[in-house]
């Protein structure tokens, strides 16, 4: 009994301690779950606020562009635009950014949510993306690319295509054609009529005056001729009345003669839009190198810069490019006998071009000119070595439009004799071509006039950037894919 009794004693002495630690493990048991439970609390709070602060800066990233939007005579502006704004009454808050590169504008916008369990400290969210301003229109007209386009209307016989004139081009003349001496208009012997609005080689809204020459001939006759007035037989003074249609009687060779013409509209030369928005230009500076003489002189189209030459002595490399690295523009100069010019994109001179120099070229561009243009006598503008007939203008395209607006006698474009070019060009006043001077491709202007030219058809498939089109160029804002940045 005393050795039980002494046993017993021995256990309290273990218990006390058993029983403290049990307690101290609880309690910091029961510690931990509080902390755990606040810290839950303190964590789902600010994961709440920080989601907050995204929901903030992206409505300040869409009211920024949305304002941007709404606001396009800012869309050339040069300096950062900043704005603030608070959303409701919970404290939520954003700041945003506009920041300009031309064509590119970076918009970024910070998000504030103020937290409920640190104090003053907020929580901030900042995103991006970027914006970019182009072009475009109503779209550019293969078709009317694809032929000779004279735009006068009819008056007095005046288009007239003289001596060994020889037009292997389709054409559509809205007024009227005459046809002198020795002149010829040879037909494309396979060519394709479905690429021409109405499948005829040769319309004439106006009158068909004849007097020498022949259109067509009989080892080749056009596919389809349509008049609008009709023909006649013109030699000075007061033409006879017209017939219609016209037959081969009129020395005008065709499988059909229709009457009544469509009404074509002549792509629209847009100066003002080219002269901001041309990359590199007068508003745009190269982003590396220089181009001999610059662009412009002083920040107004008038046509100031005088004369501009593509080809001299020295090598020059222009270069635009984005701000997301692209090139956009480029023209570079190597020198050579003949030299080359790589062309990329759309550019405006305010000025006259004047080319006394052969070259080739290699790429596709719209090269505008605030007045003339002139091709000296015997130089040369090829798309392929020699402007030989393997000249592929999906590969190689270069298309110069005039400003212009010069009618005759004075010109807005002037081929000098024996002066070639493969490309296409427009002028807002009036083309002529002298002494057997070459076009490979389309001419478009006020009125056309030919003097022994003898010229080809080449079929043009593909625009190029900054082509004349149907109306006038409309700037635009759209969001760069992938920018968006969180």
């Amino acid at each position: 009994m005393r050795r039980a009794v002494g046993d017993l004693k021995s256990e309290q002495g273990f218990a006390l301690p058993f029983a403290l630690l049990a307690v101290v493990v609880l309690l910091i048991m029961v510690t931990s779950a509080i902390d755990y439970t606040v810290s839950n609390l303190h964590s789902t709070e600010h994961s709440t606020q920080r989601n907050l602060s995204y929901v903030a800066a992206t409505d300040g990233l869409n009211a920024a562009s949305a304002w941007l939007f709404n606001n396009s005579s800012q869309w050339h502006a040069t300096t950062p635009i900043t704005a603030s704004s608070t959303i409701g009454a919970n404290g939520m808050a954003y700041t945003y950014t506009l920041t300009p590169n031309f064509p590119l504008w970076t918009i970024s916008a910070t998000g504030t949510a103020p937290s409920l369990t640190q104090g003053t400290a907020v929580d901030s969210h900042t995103v991006s993306e970027q914006s970019k301003v182009s072009e475009s229109s109503a779209g550019v007209s293969i078709n009317l690319w694809n032929m000779y386009f004279s735009d006068a209307a009819a008056s007095t016989p005046a288009n007239c295509l003289h001596w060994n004139a020889i037009i292997e081009v389709p054409m559509y003349v809205r007024g009227d054609i005459c046809l002198d001496a020795n002149a010829d208009s040879d037909p494309i012997v396979g060519w394709p009529p479905a690429t021409l609005p109405g499948a005829a080689q040769l319309m004439v809204g106006g009158h068909a005056y004849i007097n020498g020459g022949h259109f067509g001939w009989t080892g080749g006759r056009m596919n389809i001729i349509q008049t609008g007035i009709g023909c006649a037989p013109y030699n000075g003074g007061s033409p006879p009345a017209a017939h219609n249609p016209c037959s081969q009687a009129d020395s005008i060779y065709a499988n059909s003669y229709t009457t009544g013409t469509p009404n074509l509209a002549k792509p629209t030369v847009d100066l003002v839009t080219w002269y901001k928005d041309s990359m590199p230009g007068p508003k745009n500076a190269c982003s590396s190198g220089s181009f001999p003489g610059g662009f412009d002189t002083d920040g107004i189209q008038n046509n100031s810069l005088g004369t501009v030459n593509l080809t001299p002595a020295t090598a020059y490399d222009c270069k635009f490019t984005d701000g997301t690295g692209a090139t956009v523009g480029e023209v570079k100069w190597t020198p050579g006998s003949p030299g080359t010019l790589l062309v990329n994109g759309t550019i405006f001179w305010d000025g006259n071009l004047v080319v006394s120099s052969s070259f080739n070229y290699t790429g596709r561009a719209t090269f505008y000119f605030g007045g003339t243009i002139t091709l000296n006598s015997g130089i040369s503008i090829c798309g392929y070595a020699a402007c030989g007939t393997s000249w592929n203008t999906d590969t190689n395209m270069l298309v110069l439009v005039a400003g212009s607006p010069n009618v005759s006698p004075a010109w807005s474009i002037n081929m000098l004799g024996t002066s070639k070019m493969q490309g296409a060009m427009e002028a807002v006043g009036d083309i002529t071509q002298n002494m057997t001077s070459t076009m490979w491709g389309g001419l478009i202007a006020h009125q056309l006039y030919g003097l022994s030219p003898n010229d080809n058809w080449k079929p043009f498939n593909t625009g190029t950037a900054g082509q004349p089109a149907s109306g006038s160029y409309q700037e635009g804002l759209s969001i760069v894919p992938g920018s968006f940045k969180s």
